[in-house]
């Protein structure tokens, strides 16, 4: 029985340059990681500022923060370190 498929095919994209169906599947499912790691860390970076804006000024003044600081932090986009 002859192969219909086989994920070591190869394959002429792009001007010529070959490409497995194996590395085209790890390519996306390298970029899908990427995207499921920005999305997490944009999550924990709204949840750290979340817990920073409920602190109040004692406890910021014990980790070297003061309240300029944290109106600062947590008015940055989402996606922005």
């Amino acid at each position: 029985m002859e192969k219909i498929f086989s994920l070591h095919k190869t394959f002429d994209i792009f001007n010529n340059t070959s490409i497995t169906v194996y590395s085209w599947v790890c390519k996306i499912e390298e970029g899908a990681n990427k995207v499921k790691t920005t999305f997490k860390n944009w999550k924990e970076r709204r949840h750290a500022r979340n817990q920073l804006q409920q602190l109040d000024n004692r406890l910021l003044k014990d980790i070297g923060l003061n309240r300029h600081d944290v109106e600062y932090e947590i008015n940055k986009p989402f996606w922005k370190a």
